[in-house]
């Protein structure tokens, strides 16, 4: 079982995650990416878009992610850690924010 990062002073009440086991073309990722977010900031008007997601979706994205967004690879066998995503991360991690609806 994977430890739980510490993510409270990124987020306020609520986090919830999403996992992308897939990468590009629906190729397996040999790693996957596990990535937090605030349901309660995501896509809210009153916050400008994330830039970070903006940069890399080249502001191309139907919906623009508001707030913080954490994104950690796992690592080993048995997803049994984290390691930082990478840049090697990123065609994975624009094509999921791409192809959000």
């Amino acid at each position: 079982m994977c430890p739980s990062p510490i993510l409270d002073a990124f987020f306020d009440k609520e986090i919830e995650f999403i996992v992308l086991a897939q990468g590009l073309n629906g190729d397996p990722l040999r790693f996957p990416l596990q990535l937090w977010y605030s349901p309660t900031q995501l896509f809210n008007r009153g916050i400008p878009p994330n830039r970070a997601i903006f940069h890399i979706t080249s502001g191309a994205a139907e919906k623009h992610w508001t707030g913080p967004v954490v994104v950690l690879k796992h690592n080993g066998t048995r997803l049994q850690g984290y390691s930082d995503a990478g840049l090697n991360d990123l065609p994975a991690l624009s094509a999921y924010f791409l192809s959000y609806k």
